[in-house]
């Protein structure tokens, strides 16, 4: 409440000192009538405490060994030994019995047939699996991940209840196949075939954009990683654990998956409940084409997150997930050359009140709103304040700029 009084403080005052001679745009959140987002996060070491039944009968992770992997991450040492250390890590974590594989894809320069399944999908063998991880070889190569994909049907041959793929990787296809188009052949074959994908310290929003639509079509997951711990998180998200939630009146209005679902639910007041970890909160407010998370830290402690970007973002899944922070500086960036056009309102029929050129900076004032499919920024320049959206007229992104 303190923030969007702020918010209307702040209009009002750009307003007066003439900032703009345009009409001032609606603050208002799209239509009222329109769902909003209910997302539910819980810490990896909570979902270790469920039962074993919640987990699928068999997961392969697939590891990018393309030559990017040996460049910096952003929080230092190289992406291949941050990805060794974290599946180092995970494998002491499933319960005794899972059955895990790995695949690795490239290694060889200019190779684009190269993946090999460096352990079979099996029950846990954590030494055996630590071994073979140890000594994981040096990346070099392509980013062939339409190939490797099709490798999948023989890797899981014989099995045949839910089946889980785990795809960690620092780019796109460089290859030239569609991984999208095979992950959507393989999910059509295999109702019970999930692919997830990770996309662990990338800087090319395109190419996160084009990863974004593997899981989209095989069920699963696009989950961004930029650090060990964001990484390792990730990798939990093989458990099934559901949530449910209920109206005011107690009836049920949808469910969905821990870590997964981005359940569409009316404005309102809600109870969830997750029951596999005996979690309860009354009281859950969720705004028209806002996004709410419940998250349940390490410790069990719940937090309930208001106007969650992540959340929303996957509810409107045609743009990359937002990296705007309201009360700071973004800027125009990649690509199209036309301009961002900034309108009087959330959505496409929002009269446009100026434009934002390629490169241009800009302060972020509220957001992000879903409407018409897409997420919408309040942003201000030095001509006019208004909303503006990602990846409506042309391949442009809206970025942090300091």
């Amino acid at each position: 409440m303190k923030k969007r009084l702020f918010l209307i403080i702040t209009v009002f005052l750009l307003v007066a000192l003439g900032v703009t001679t345009t009409p001032a745009p609606s603050l208002a959140q799209g239509p009222l009538n329109a769902p909003g987002a209910l997302c539910v996060r819980v810490d990896r070491q909570q979902l270790y405490t469920v039962s074993t039944t919640q987990l699928p009968d068999a997961q392969l992770i697939i590891l990018d060994l393309s030559g990017s992997m040996t460049d910096s991450a952003g929080t230092g040492g190289s992406r291949i030994s941050l990805a060794l250390d974290v599946l180092g890590q995970f494998i002491q974590e499933p319960p005794d019995g899972t059955l895990v594989g790995l695949r690795t894809y490239s290694g060889y320069s200019g190779s684009c047939t190269d993946t090999r399944l460096q352990a079979p999908i099996a029950p846990l063998n954590r030494s055996q699996l630590q071994s073979i991880v140890n000594n994981i070889p040096y990346p070099d190569g392509s980013t062939p991940i339409a190939y490797t994909l099709q490798t999948i049907p023989g890797d899981f041959q014989g099995m045949s209840g839910p089946k889980e793929v785990l795809l960690i990787t620092d780019g796109g296809e460089s290859c030239g196949g569609d991984p999208v188009d095979v992950a959507r052949q393989l999910a059509s074959r295999d109702p019970n075939l999930t692919i997830h994908v990770i996309g662990f310290d990338i800087n090319d929003a395109e190419a996160e954009q084009n990863l974004r639509e593997i899981p989209r079509v095989a069920n699963g997951t696009y989950i961004p990683a930029e650090t060990t711990g964001d990484l390792l998180q990730a990798l939990s998200v093989a458990i099934r654990v559901p949530f449910y939630a209920y109206n005011s009146g107690g009836v049920l209005e949808g469910e969905g998956l821990v870590n997964r679902t981005t359940l569409p639910v009316m404005p309102g007041s809600y109870q969830v409940q997750v029951p596999a970890l005996s979690v309860q909160v009354q009281n859950v407010l969720v705004e028209a084409n806002r996004g709410t998370t419940i998250q349940v830290t390490s410790s069990g402690a719940i937090q309930v997150i208001q106007n969650d970007s992540a959340c929303i973002s996957d509810f409107c899944p045609d743009v990359p997930l937002p990296r705007l922070v309201i009360g700071q500086r973004g800027r125009v960036t990649y690509g199209d050359p036309r301009p961002v056009r900034v309108r009087s309102e959330t959505g496409l029929d929002g009269a446009i009140l100026t434009q934002l050129a390629l490169g241009e900076e800009f302060n972020v004032l509220d957001g992000p709103i879903c409407a018409d499919g897409y997420l919408w920024w309040l942003v201000q320049n030095s001509q006019a304040y208004g909303w503006s959206a990602e990846g409506v007229f042309g391949n442009y992104y809206l970025e942090p700029w300091q």
